[in-house]
């Protein structure tokens, strides 16, 4: 039987600052993907615009391990949101 592992979680949001979540990286996200989000408020996904280190250097994929960053989406992101990736493993 085919079993589905969903989401690997990649972020954490911390604070909105100018329309960008501030976010705590804990795994891979890169411009361009699309990620699951679980807020206070639910569950939606949005695309990553645009994303920044923490010098403020635009990036294009993030690892973990590169602490705070900034990241911009197609949607709008609140305060203590998970990020998780959007994709589906077959196992």
């Amino acid at each position: 039987t085919n079993r589905r592992i969903k989401s690997p979680f990649c972020g954490l949001v911390t604070s909105i600052e100018n329309d960008e979540a501030v976010i705590e990286v804990k795994g891979r996200i890169q411009v361009g993907d699309e990620l699951e989000v679980y807020s206070p408020q639910g569950r939606g996904r949005v695309r990553v615009l645009r994303l920044s280190d923490k010098q403020g250097r635009e990036a294009q994929i993030l690892h973990p391990g590169s602490g705070i960053a900034r990241l911009k989406a197609d949607n709008i992101l609140q305060s203590f949101s998970l990020l998780c990736q959007s994709r589906n493993w077959d196992v």
